[in-house]
């Protein structure tokens, strides 16, 4: 978010356009299924964790999808960093 501000900024104080701002890594969002799982040794363990899920509840492996944040969250959006800049926040 600061390399944002610093841009922001920049283009403030020469006077260039901005078309908005576009949130574009803030999570990743995956079928479970296509997750990849390793123990505390850091051995791959995908294979056992997914025979596992598939014996005791399969419907998962349909149906659920996973969602991780990238980045933790700063206390601000960037919805919020553009308001504050007043140029559009594009999503």
């Amino acid at each position: 978010m600061s390399d944002v501000r610093k841009g922001l900024n920049f283009c403030r104080k020469t006077k260039l356009p901005v078309l908005g701002v576009i949130e574009n890594m803030a999570r990743a969002e995956r079928p479970l299924k296509s997750l990849k799982f390793s123990d505390a040794a850091g051995n791959d363990r995908t294979q056992a964790v997914l025979a596992e899920l598939q014996a005791k509840c399969p419907e998962l492996l349909q149906s659920i999808n996973v969602t991780t944040d990238i980045f933790t969250s700063t206390g601000s959006s960037v919805a919020a960093l553009a308001t504050r800049f007043d140029v559009p926040y594009l999503g």
